[in-house]
């Protein structure tokens, strides 16, 4: 349960397979006909010889995946970004594919990076005792982002073949350079208790609410 997200529906004229023929790597996702379909195929070769023919852009046709998979799985502090964003975010994010058994990051190792699960499975551990398992859709890894000097608090192995999307620090951070109450926001949603007060001054509601917090203790001339 929850493991199935379903990505996009393919009308006459749309395409799929493209990933994999792109970046040498396994299927990131099962495709199946809801009806009696009629499909024209081209192999790996003649689709990179027509690629290169057409001028295209491989990194364009990826972005344009990763910004289908952002909507589908529906990571909720990424939902008030504007539709006009999704290009940028697609372009600072990176396709990464895991064997089984693989360890993704080891608990105590500094946190740069974030994940989300495009395909597979990833065991989640703390004190080699698994804690959760999270399926497609599901991402781990996004308290490193927001809260500094944060190492990992757990050890995140790939329970089977996997392909994640991940971003790292820097990237995240430039993603929301122009609008800091965004990232206010996201960094509230995130760390909770352990947010910094530059994200409170940030935020319009929670400096209100902070404001309100700090007159009530102290004496206005204070």
């Amino acid at each position: 349960a929850g493991d199935v997200v379903r990505l996009n529906r393919i009308r006459p004229g749309g395409w799929f397979g493209e990933i994999a023929l792109c970046m040498d790597m396994d299927r990131t996702a099962t495709v199946i006909a809801v009806e009696s379909s009629l499909l024209m195929m081209i192999s790996r070769d003649s689709f990179r010889a027509f690629l290169q023919a057409a001028n295209m852009d491989v990194n364009e046709v990826m972005r344009k995946r990763i910004i289908q998979s952002f909507k589908a799985f529906r990571i909720p502090f990424f939902e008030a970004i504007p539709e006009s964003k999704y290009v940028d975010l697609a372009r600072d994010c990176k396709l990464e594919q895991f064997d089984a058994h693989e360890v993704i990051f080891a608990e105590g190792e500094p946190g740069d990076r974030f994940y989300i699960i495009s395909r597979g499975q990833v065991s989640v551990r703390r004190d080699g005792k698994e804690i959760a398992r999270l399926g497609t859709g599901r991402y781990f890894g996004e308290v490193s982002l927001v809260i500094e000097g944060c190492d990992r608090t757990a050890t995140c192995i790939a329970t089977k073949k996997s392909t994640l999307m991940s971003m790292d620090k820097e990237n995240f951070r430039g993603f929301f350079e122009n609008t800091p109450e965004a990232l206010a926001d996201v960094e509230i949603k995130i760390a909770g208790p352990k947010v910094q007060i530059r994200s409170i001054i940030y935020h319009p509601k929670a400096l209100n609410l902070f404001t309100a917090y700090l007159q009530s203790q102290w004496a206005s001339e204070s």
